[in-house]
Protein backbone atom coordinates (compact mmCIF):
# COMPACT_ATOMS: atom_id res chain seq x y z
CA UNK A 1 0.00 0.00 0.00
CA UNK A 2 2.86 2.48 0.86
CA UNK A 3 4.65 2.39 -2.65
CA UNK A 4 1.32 2.59 -4.08
CA UNK A 5 0.96 6.10 -2.26
CA UNK A 6 4.68 6.75 -2.98
CA UNK A 7 3.77 5.83 -6.85
CA UNK A 8 0.81 8.12 -6.84
CA UNK A 9 2.44 11.08 -4.99
CA UNK A 10 5.24 10.98 -7.47
CA UNK A 11 3.19 11.18 -10.40
CA UNK A 12 1.09 13.93 -8.98
CA UNK A 13 4.26 16.24 -8.18
CA UNK A 14 5.69 15.79 -11.85
CA UNK A 15 2.17 16.55 -13.12
CA UNK A 16 2.43 19.82 -10.86
CA UNK A 17 5.56 20.63 -12.22
CA UNK A 18 4.05 20.12 -16.12
CA UNK A 19 0.99 21.69 -15.32
CA UNK A 20 1.62 25.48 -14.13
CA UNK A 21 -1.00 27.50 -16.14
CA UNK A 22 -3.11 26.54 -19.32
CA UNK A 23 -6.08 24.32 -18.61
CA UNK A 24 -3.68 22.75 -16.24
CA UNK A 25 -3.67 19.83 -18.20
CA UNK A 26 -1.66 17.42 -19.89
CA UNK A 27 -1.90 14.84 -22.36
CA UNK A 28 0.65 11.35 -22.74
CA UNK A 29 0.83 8.11 -22.63
CA UNK A 30 1.76 6.34 -19.08
CA UNK A 31 5.01 4.98 -20.27
CA UNK A 32 6.03 8.42 -21.10
CA UNK A 33 5.26 9.48 -17.41
CA UNK A 34 6.86 6.70 -16.13
CA UNK A 35 10.42 6.95 -18.04
CA UNK A 36 10.20 10.54 -16.43
CA UNK A 37 10.25 9.05 -12.94
CA UNK A 38 12.79 6.35 -13.91
CA UNK A 39 10.77 3.21 -14.90
CA UNK A 40 11.89 2.20 -17.99
CA UNK A 41 10.12 -1.45 -18.26
CA UNK A 42 7.39 -0.07 -20.91
CA UNK A 43 4.97 -2.98 -19.19
CA UNK A 44 5.50 -2.49 -15.99
CA UNK A 45 5.92 1.28 -16.21
CA UNK A 46 2.98 1.88 -17.85
CA UNK A 47 0.53 -0.14 -15.69
CA UNK A 48 2.06 1.59 -12.44
CA UNK A 49 1.82 4.58 -13.87
CA UNK A 50 -2.13 3.90 -14.63
CA UNK A 51 -2.96 2.72 -11.15
CA UNK A 52 -1.43 5.63 -9.77
CA UNK A 53 -3.82 7.87 -11.83
CA UNK A 54 -6.60 5.68 -10.86
CA UNK A 55 -5.60 6.53 -7.18
CA UNK A 56 -5.67 10.35 -7.73
CA UNK A 57 -8.72 10.35 -9.72
CA UNK A 58 -10.04 8.19 -6.60
CA UNK A 59 -8.65 11.36 -4.24
CA UNK A 60 -10.65 13.72 -6.82
CA UNK A 61 -7.91 15.86 -7.40
CA UNK A 62 -7.25 15.16 -10.75
CA UNK A 63 -9.73 13.72 -13.58
CA UNK A 64 -9.18 11.71 -16.77
CA UNK A 65 -10.22 10.98 -20.37
CA UNK A 66 -9.07 9.59 -23.24
CA UNK A 67 -6.79 12.10 -25.64
CA UNK A 68 -5.52 11.96 -28.80
CA UNK A 69 -3.57 8.81 -30.00
CA UNK A 70 -4.77 6.56 -26.99
CA UNK A 71 -2.95 9.07 -24.83
CA UNK A 72 -4.66 10.17 -21.44
CA UNK A 73 -5.48 13.76 -20.86
CA UNK A 74 -5.14 13.96 -17.13
CA UNK A 75 -6.83 17.60 -15.69
CA UNK A 76 -5.75 19.58 -12.58
CA UNK A 77 -8.58 19.57 -10.12
CA UNK A 78 -8.59 21.29 -6.98
CA UNK A 79 -6.45 19.65 -4.09
CA UNK A 80 -8.76 19.85 -1.25
CA UNK A 81 -10.73 16.69 -2.77
CA UNK A 82 -13.98 18.30 -3.64
CA UNK A 83 -13.86 17.73 -7.48
CA UNK A 84 -14.31 21.51 -8.48
CA UNK A 85 -12.12 22.71 -11.03
CA UNK A 86 -8.51 23.86 -10.21
CA UNK A 87 -7.49 27.11 -8.95
CA UNK A 88 -4.28 28.65 -8.65
CA UNK A 89 -3.47 30.00 -5.01
CA UNK A 90 -2.61 33.22 -6.79
CA UNK A 91 -5.93 33.84 -7.65
CA UNK A 92 -7.69 32.76 -4.52
CA UNK A 93 -5.75 34.03 -1.99
CA UNK A 94 -4.58 30.88 -0.90
CA UNK A 95 -1.24 30.60 0.87
CA UNK A 96 1.08 27.94 -1.22
CA UNK A 97 4.39 27.09 -1.62
CA UNK A 98 6.78 25.41 -4.50
CA UNK A 99 8.51 22.26 -5.19
CA UNK A 100 11.82 23.43 -6.61
CA UNK A 101 13.12 21.74 -9.73
CA UNK A 102 15.88 20.25 -7.94
CA UNK A 103 13.60 17.85 -6.44
CA UNK A 104 13.78 15.80 -9.85
CA UNK A 105 17.28 17.23 -11.10
CA UNK A 106 18.92 16.11 -7.73
CA UNK A 107 16.89 12.49 -7.83
CA UNK A 108 15.12 12.82 -4.79
CA UNK A 109 12.17 11.56 -6.54
CA UNK A 110 13.98 7.97 -6.08
CA UNK A 111 16.47 8.76 -3.03
CA UNK A 112 14.06 9.41 -0.94
CA UNK A 113 11.26 7.28 0.45
CA UNK A 114 7.75 8.38 1.58
CA UNK A 115 8.65 9.64 4.70
CA UNK A 116 11.34 12.01 3.23
CA UNK A 117 9.09 13.19 0.77
CA UNK A 118 6.15 13.46 3.14
CA UNK A 119 8.34 15.23 5.54
CA UNK A 120 9.73 17.74 2.43
CA UNK A 121 6.79 18.78 1.74
CA UNK A 122 5.20 19.38 5.50
CA UNK A 123 8.73 21.08 5.80
CA UNK A 124 7.80 23.43 2.47
CA UNK A 125 4.68 24.24 3.77
CA UNK A 126 5.99 26.16 6.98
CA UNK A 127 7.21 29.15 4.61
CA UNK A 128 10.11 30.07 7.09
CA UNK A 129 13.50 30.24 6.79
CA UNK A 130 13.79 28.18 10.25
CA UNK A 131 11.27 25.85 11.98
CA UNK A 132 10.61 22.84 14.40
CA UNK A 133 9.70 20.29 13.36
CA UNK A 134 7.93 18.92 15.97
CA UNK A 135 7.03 15.13 15.97
CA UNK A 136 3.74 15.30 18.41
CA UNK A 137 2.31 18.23 15.90
CA UNK A 138 2.94 16.73 12.92
CA UNK A 139 1.57 13.65 14.42
CA UNK A 140 -1.46 15.10 15.16
CA UNK A 141 -2.18 17.16 12.24
CA UNK A 142 -1.22 14.64 9.19
CA UNK A 143 -1.45 11.61 11.09
CA UNK A 144 2.65 10.45 10.80
CA UNK A 145 3.64 8.26 13.34
CA UNK A 146 7.00 10.17 15.65
CA UNK A 147 9.01 7.05 14.16
CA UNK A 148 8.37 7.71 10.22
CA UNK A 149 8.63 11.84 10.94
CA UNK A 150 11.86 11.13 12.70
CA UNK A 151 12.91 8.90 9.50
CA UNK A 152 12.02 11.77 7.23
CA UNK A 153 13.96 14.36 8.77
CA UNK A 154 17.13 12.01 8.65
CA UNK A 155 16.92 11.23 5.17
CA UNK A 156 16.23 15.07 4.43
CA UNK A 157 19.79 15.87 6.57
CA UNK A 158 21.30 12.88 4.99
CA UNK A 159 20.61 14.65 1.56
CA UNK A 160 21.85 17.59 2.43
CA UNK A 161 17.89 19.49 1.58
CA UNK A 162 17.77 20.51 5.42
CA UNK A 163 20.35 20.76 8.16
CA UNK A 164 19.95 21.86 11.64
CA UNK A 165 20.76 25.85 12.10
CA UNK A 166 19.98 26.53 15.62
CA UNK A 167 18.14 25.20 18.97
CA UNK A 168 14.88 26.67 20.30
CA UNK A 169 13.47 27.18 23.74
CA UNK A 170 9.77 26.32 24.24
CA UNK A 171 7.24 26.34 27.20
CA UNK A 172 5.81 23.04 27.74
CA UNK A 173 4.20 21.14 30.37
CA UNK A 174 6.45 17.81 29.56
CA UNK A 175 9.41 18.95 31.45
CA UNK A 176 9.33 19.72 35.45
CA UNK A 177 10.99 23.01 34.47
CA UNK A 178 8.52 24.23 32.67
CA UNK A 179 10.40 24.79 29.42
CA UNK A 180 12.46 22.19 26.90
CA UNK A 181 14.55 22.46 24.23
CA UNK A 182 14.44 21.33 20.43
CA UNK A 183 16.01 21.78 16.87
CA UNK A 184 15.30 24.22 14.31
CA UNK A 185 16.33 23.63 10.49
CA UNK A 186 16.45 25.86 7.27
CA UNK A 187 16.77 24.51 3.77
CA UNK A 188 20.24 24.09 1.97
CA UNK A 189 21.03 25.80 -1.22
CA UNK A 190 19.22 24.71 -3.96
CA UNK A 191 15.93 24.24 -2.05
CA UNK A 192 16.33 27.55 0.06
CA UNK A 193 12.63 29.01 -0.49
CA UNK A 194 12.42 32.35 -2.49
CA UNK A 195 10.27 34.99 -1.73
CA UNK A 196 10.03 34.49 2.29
CA UNK A 197 8.44 37.78 3.44
CA UNK A 198 7.85 39.19 6.73
CA UNK A 199 4.35 37.79 7.00
CA UNK A 200 5.76 34.42 6.23
CA UNK A 201 8.48 34.42 8.46
CA UNK A 202 5.75 35.85 11.50
CA UNK A 203 3.63 32.62 10.80
CA UNK A 204 4.56 29.84 13.33
CA UNK A 205 2.88 26.80 12.13
CA UNK A 206 4.73 24.23 14.34
CA UNK A 207 6.05 26.46 16.98
CA UNK A 208 3.32 25.75 19.64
Amino acid sequence: MARKQERALDVYLLFGAVTPSGDFSATEWSTSWARSLGIFDEKTGGAAVSRAWRALKDLKIVATTRGDGRRTKVTKLLEDGTGEPYEPPGTTGAPYFQLPFAYWENGLNTKLSLPGKAMLLIALSLRKSEFPLVHTTIHDWYGINKQTVAKGIQELIEHKVIDQSSEQWYETLQTRSGVGRRPLYRFTDPFTQPGLGKRAEQQNLFGQ
